[in-house]
């Protein structure tokens, strides 16, 4: 009865897990869609709905996340005509 509970509570756990990761893949998949659809600025919001929660990202989609944000930063701005945000494309492809 007791290992039933401990199993129940810790695959409880991992799917909370599993979960909140999946939720944000799915973001940076639709982020990259708008990219690449050239709706940068669409991007880049849609990316900055995952700041601060990289960390729930599988590795790969953590790295899409950032080589994505950095060249929405870069691509927003430039399409725009106001100057590009040097600094915050940087601080994400580096």
């Amino acid at each position: 009865m007791l290992l039933s509970r401990r199993f129940a509570h810790l695959f409880a756990a991992l799917a909370v897990v599993v979960l909140t990761g999946c939720t944000y893949n799915k973001t940076v998949d639709q982020a990259i869609q708008k990219y690449q659809a050239n709706d940068y600025a669409a991007a880049l919001a849609e990316l900055k709905t995952v700041d601060g929660n990289e960390s729930d990202l599988t590795p790969r989609w953590e790295v899409r996340y950032f080589v994505f944000r950095g060249l929405a930063h870069f691509r927003a701005y430039r399409k725009d005509g106001n100057a590009i945000d040097h600094a915050a494309a940087r601080r994400f492809l580096t």
